[in-house]
């Protein structure tokens, strides 16, 4: 079989597109740990501190 290569644009705009999805993720992975400490800080419950950061 050839050995069929991905244009470079094609290659740049998959990354651009892996990068995008991936940073939204980890900064809600980010937010969601700190929910607890979020609740205590601005004294309201869980629920109110989820349902605002959602």
């Amino acid at each position: 079989m050839e050995n069929e290569k991905f244009p470079k644009e094609v290659v740049s705009i998959a990354w651009i597109l892996v990068l995008g999805a991936v940073l939204p993720m980890l900064d809600s992975t980010i937010v969601n740990i700190a929910v607890n400490d979020l609740a205590k800080v601005f004294s309201a419950s869980f629920t109110v501190t989820q349902w605002v950061v959602t």
